[in-house]
Formats: C-alpha cells, sequence, structure tokens
C-alpha cells in the first residue's frame, strides 16, 4: 500500500499566536473506502496531532491526479507551529521539495 504524509502549508495565513494555517493529509493508495479503513487514518494522525478528532478530519477519495488517482484521503485543516513533523513532508505551493511531481489532487 502506498502511503504519503504531507503537509500543505498556508504561509499568507498566519494566526495571532503566530501559527500558520496548514492541511494535514494522509493519502493511501490501494486500500477499501471502509470506516474501519478510516479509523485507522484517525489514528495515525492522533500519533503526531492528538488534538485531531472525528468532528474535525474528512475522509474520502481522490476522483483526479497525475498522481494519487482512486487514493483514500485523510484531512485536517488547522492552525500549527510551522516545522517538521514526523513522517510529514511540508510543501509549499503545492510543491514538496522531495518529491517529483506536482501534489495536486482533487478529493471528494
Amino acid at each position: 500500500m502506498a502511503v504519503y504524509k504531507l503537509i500543505h502549508w498556508s504561509d499568507k495565513d498566519v494566526n495571532a499566536d503566530g501559527l500558520v494555517r496548514a492541511e494535514v493529509v494522509i493519502l493511501t493508495g490501494y486500500t477499501d473506502n471502509t470506516i474501519a479503513h478510516y479509523k485507522r487514518l484517525l489514528e495515525e494522525l492522533k500519533q503526531v496531532f492528538p488534538f485531531v478528532n472525528e468532528e474535525n478530519v474528512r475522509f474520502g477519495k481522490v476522483h483526479k491526479s497525475r498522481w494519487c488517482c482512486n487514493f483514500t484521503v485523510a484531512q485536517w485543516y488547522g492552525y500549527l507551529e510551522k516545522r517538521d513533523y514526523d513522517g510529514f513532508t511540508n510543501t509549499t505551493d503545492w510543491q514538496a521539495p522531495n518529491l517529483p511531481w506536482n501534489c495536486e489532487y482533487w478529493w471528494q
């Protein structure tokens, strides 16, 4: 199973506490789109971001992409200290420095 963990930073959106708006995602390929899989993704997010929960994480399927079509996605939006987070790749303007492709994808 292919797994990508990304944080898309919005450097222009900084709150009063100096935290930067971030979209944290886990993309998994070749998996079933089930509640059990969503729960596993949620637990994986909680290992690094303990404040996430069922209320503030969205799940879905990528329907258009050059690299991750039909992948399952778990997504959390919020404000974070901009730094490296264990196991996650930081991206700016949807470009990841250590990945050979543009990170854009569309999902629902």
